[in-house]
């Protein structure tokens, strides 16, 4: 009996030695697993990183930009997310700062954007190939920023304001008398795929010409919106009383008055675009009537279109 029980434990003992060595060599197992992962996320962290620092610089930002942190995103899509800083100082003294984000999927490297709804199938048709290529990299989350740049230009409100004013002082000296008031005109996108069209091919331009200030995308002015037709300027106008000769005070003869003092104005009197104006008259029945006449400067002469009724 003493014999098998030795022999018992001896095979025990064995047992034990071997499930111990199993257990240990699982957990190496698992921590050289972890180990592994860690070290290929972390590898996949710094060459997502890296790449979007790259982007800035390919794109032809030229203010620094500073990688915040990284990490993985599982809920609002699969894969890496990139946050970064980016500082730029303009020639006008402006210094931008910018907290920004790429997000970039997992499977397949793919930088999102982010725009709702989607842009690409409207705007492409508006775009050259040029404008094409600046877009498929600017409308990613990181660089989206840019299509909204050019309205921090501190001279950019100013020269809105002075277009309003100079509007209004022709318009008010025409007919020697206050007509209209320069604080009530609006500037108003056309769409969103018009203005982001014109501002990517004024970018184009400037890029073209050496201006790099925001990737060329800073220096866009107001003009440059009203040429291209992006934009319109709404302004109201009181008609009534306009036309000494007319039958009534407030009757439709008023408009046709002002539209034919209007086109009287020299050439380059008003800049290129379009001018939504807003006015009302009374019918013969004494029923207000409202309506907007669009005028149309292209070169610098102008012209009446059909008028909106309201």
């Amino acid at each position: 009996m003493g014999d098998l029980e030795k022999k018992i434990n001896i095979v025990g003992g064995n047992s034990d030695m071997k499930s111990k060595r199993y257990t240990i060599i699982g957990i190496v197992a698992i921590v050289s697993l972890i180990f592994f992962i860690v070290v290929i996320f972390c590898g996949k962290r710094h060459q997502w990183s890296n790449n979007v620092v790259q982007g800035f610089k390919s794109l032809g930002l030229k203010g620094n930009v500073k990688v915040v942190r990284t990490y993985k995103e599982i809920e609002a899509f699969h894969g890496t997310v990139v946050e970064v800083n980016y500082t730029e100082k303009f020639s006008d003294g402006y210094f931008l700062d910018e907290d920004l984000r790429a997000d970039i999927r997992e499977y397949n490297g793919e930088h999102i954007s982010d725009f709702y709804p989607p842009l690409s199938t409207k705007i492409e048709a508006l775009l050259n190939d040029k404008e094409k290529d600046l877009f498929d990299t600017v409308k990613f989350n990181e660089f989206s920023f840019l299509l909204d740049v050019y309205k921090m230009r501190p001279g950019f409100q100013r020269e809105e304001d002075k277009i309003k004013k100079d509007v209004a002082d022709k318009i008010n000296k025409l007919f020697d008398r206050q007509v209209t008031f320069d604080y009530s005109y609006k500037f108003e996108p056309v769409s969103r795929e018009k203005i982001y069209a014109t501002i990517l091919s004024q970018a184009v331009k400037n890029r073209d010409n050496g201006d790099f200030e925001a990737a060329g995308f800073y220096n866009i002015r107001p003009k440059d919106l009203m040429k291209s037709k992006a934009v319109d300027l709404h302004l109201d106008c009181i008609f009534a009383s306009l036309d000494p000769n007319a039958s009534k005070s407030s009757s439709r003869e008023h408009i046709d008055y002002f539209k034919t003092k209007l086109l009287s104005l020299s050439k380059g009197s008003f800049s290129d675009g379009v001018y939504e104006i807003r006015g009302n008259y009374y019918s013969e029945e004494g029923e207000s009537i409202d309506v907007t006449c669009i005028f149309v400067v292209e070169g610098g002469v102008g012209h009446f279109e059909e008028d909106k009724m309201n």
